[in-house]
């Protein structure tokens, strides 16, 4: 995968983590405000993860053109 499409990938998942945030500011069951915080959080790991790739992928693009 390109590192513009793990940027892509991470900037969904935070959005997607903005909007599990929101919904919970708004829940009034406490059990599906912790859900909806706990997939919040799931998703800005994964936004961090892609982004991390997308670093990797750079430097491996970074590496093929120096060589």
């Amino acid at each position: 995968m390109s590192p513009a499409e793990y940027r892509a990938y991470a900037d969904t998942a935070f959005e997607d983590a903005q909007e599990y945030r929101d919904m919970a500011e708004v829940a009034t069951d406490p059990v599906k405000r912790a859900r909806y915080l706990k997939w919040a959080d799931n998703r800005e790991s994964d936004g961090c993860f892609y982004l991390d790739r997308a670093e990797m992928a750079e430097q491996h693009e970074d590496e093929r053109h120096v060589a």
